[in-house]
Formats: structure tokens, sequence, C-alpha cells
């Protein structure tokens, strides 16, 4: 019996899966942390993958921005755990709110000119600047 793609690419997926859903058991085993943070670390990875394949792939946008939010959310976690604050829940408020205050600081806005040009390269690209992430608030143009 010879395997084609499509069952060669199901049977790749189950392993996968039966792989990851042995992390735990195997972190339980071993009493070894370090499995359960490689998968950790892992699953963040690919989280970031899939958001960026879908944003680009099969929305056709680009996207400077995705992966910020990512790392608010690390830090959301990171910081408080650095001031021994374990709280998942206070974790997931804190990250949405920064990044609530986030998202509404670089969000595209209105011009003042309809008529106004744009300077910047960038600018058709990310309106008002979100790569600059107004790091220079007094500066207009």
């Amino acid at each position: 019996m010879r395997l084609n793609a499509v069952t060669l690419r199901g049977w790749v997926n189950a392993a996968v899966i039966v792989v990851l859903a042995l992390v735990p058991v195997i972190v339980n085993l071993t009493d070894n942390a370090f499995f359960l943070d490689l998968a950790t670390r892992f699953v963040i990875l690919a989280i970031a993958a899939v958001s960026l394949n879908l944003i680009l792939g099969y929305g056709r946008m680009i996207s400077f921005g995705h992966a910020a939010y990512i790392g608010i959310g690390a830090y959301a976690v990171g910081i408080p755990a650095y001031y021994e604050i374990y709280n998942g829940y206070l974790h997931i408020l804190i990250a949405m709110s920064v990044s609530a205050v986030f998202a509404l600081e670089t969000r595209p806005r209105v011009p003042q000119n309809p008529r106004r040009e744009l300077h910047h390269d960038h600018d058709g690209l990310c309106p008002n600047g979100v790569l600059r992430i107004r790091l220079h608030r007094g500066v207009r143009r």
C-alpha cells in the first residue's frame, strides 16, 4: 500500500497532536519544567506565525504592528511575575488594558487637511505614522 500526500499529512498531523498531548504527562512524570517551558514557547511562536499568516496571507494586508500585542502580553505577564504577582486574571486584565491604550494611541486618524500630501513613503501604509509610534508628541509636520 502506497501512502499519498494527503494520508501522509494526516498521519504527521496526528503524530504532532499526540506528542503535544503527551507533554504535560512527560513534565509530570519527569518533574522537569524544561519541556513545559519549551512547549509554551513553541505555542507562543505558533500563535504569532498563524496570526501573521492570516493577516498577510489571507487578508493581503501589510502588518507592522500585530506582533506588538504579543510583546505587550509578554510584558503584562513578565513584569508582575518579577514582583511575584502570579494571578492569571490580573495578567489578562493588565494585557487588555495596556493593549487598549496602545491601540488608541496608534489608531489611524482622519487628517486635519484632506488635501494634505503624504510626506513619507510609509504614511500610506500606516496612517498617522504608526511606525514612529508617536515618539515625538510635540513635533508637528
